[in-house]
């Protein structure tokens, strides 16, 4: 009986003495109900077991696994002066000491791993991990004869460029089995500053043109680069998300204004501007107000502000701050008047 069981059923059997009949039907329903599916589980289990063929041919251990397991007590015996060992800091050991030996201290686990291996594919010919080998030949020239064109430098021997170039990575569009084939694609390419090629991979396309030396050297490395080629890194893919809503640019200002007062707002004005002197005082404006309120006068700064014509149109300009107003009812702020007498609109 599991603990949910054995906790209802005493949980049963204490609302019984308490007189709650429908709460025993209840939990007697809820028991009967686990058990069903405990036994369907169980059912299953003992299914699966009995498709398993108990004298199937096993995947067979690395042979170094094979080394530490036959190893074990020999090894904590040597370097843990036979004390009681974590596995983990046995099998780093083993690990240690496998990498110590030499091929042929090795041979009689890798021999029987091999024996073990091709018993295991024979009798399971459709398992085993999937190869690394493409499924059609990728054949590559040799890079010790390719002609270099002129205005490519190279071959850097043991050496690559960095950077793979985003959609060109792929054989036949960044990967190919010619050099020539590769330059062709790479000077079609501003984003190219180079070819990279490996034994593996043959002559891949690059972004980087500075040949740069790998942290291991293994496939036969080579790479040529562009000539004064400016490193150019490919346009990034824009992100999903909400477009952010910005102000009027100032070539869209610019327009404005052109369509306003011509399209010469940013060159020396062409026609002359007069100007007219208004004054005005913040307030309601009454000379009586300002005799029987000095004190708040003095506090107050009058605003002078002259009529200005601009391109045919008066404007209300303050010289003091140089801000320009509308020359109408409401007066609003609309710009600045520059330091070579242009309208600059304020953005909205």
């Amino acid at each position: 009986m599991s603990v949910l069981e054995s906790t209802l059923q005493k949980l049963s059997e204490v609302e019984i003495k308490k007189g709650d009949a429908n709460f025993s039907e209840y939990t007697e329903l809820v028991l009967e109900k686990i058990r069903e599916m405990n036994e369907k589980k169980t059912r299953g289990r003992v299914a699966k077991a009995k498709d398993v063929d108990p004298d199937r041919v096993k995947r067979p251990s690395p042979a170094s696994w094979m080394f530490r397991d036959e190893n074990r007590a020999k090894i904590i015996a040597e370097h843990f002066d036979g004390q009681k060992t974590k596995g983990s800091e046995v099998a780093k050991k083993a690990k240690e000491v496998w990498d110590d030996m030499s091929e042929e201290d090795r041979k009689p686990w890798t021999d029987r791993h091999d024996e073990m291996w091709a018993a295991y594919k024979t009798a399971n010919p459709g398992s085993g991990a999937k190869s690394s080998t493409p499924s059609s030949p990728f054949d590559v020239e040799s890079p010790t004869d390719v002609e270099v064109p002129s205005e490519w430098n190279g071959p850097h021997e043991g050496k690559i460029l960095y950077k793979t170039i985003p959609g060109h990575t792929s054989r036949g569009v960044g990967k190919f089995t010619t050099f020539a084939a590769a330059v062709e694609a790479a000077n079609g390419l501003d984003t190219c500053g180079g070819i990279t090629y490996d034994n593996k991979n043959g002559y891949q396309l690059r972004v980087g043109s500075d040949p740069n030396t790998p942290p291991s050297s293994t496939n036969g490395e080579v790479c040529w680069a562009k000539e004064g080629h400016v490193m150019k890194s490919p346009p990034k893919k824009a992100r999903g998300g909400k477009k952010k809503v910005s102000g009027p640019t100032d070539e869209e200002m610019e327009k404005a204004q052109a369509a306003m007062f011509g399209a010469d707002t940013d060159e020396e004005s062409g026609g002359p501007t007069t100007e007219k002197v208004v004054t005005s005082d913040e307030g309601d404006g009454s000379e009586s107000d300002s005799d029987s309120d000095g004190e708040e006068d003095d506090e107050e700064e009058e605003m002078v502000v002259i009529v200005w014509e601009y391109k045919g149109k008066e404007y209300l300009l303050d010289e003091t701050s140089g801000d320009v107003y509308s020359y109408d009812d409401d007066q609003k702020k609309i710009g600045k008047k520059t330091e070579k007498g242009k309208l600059k609109l304020t953005k909205k």
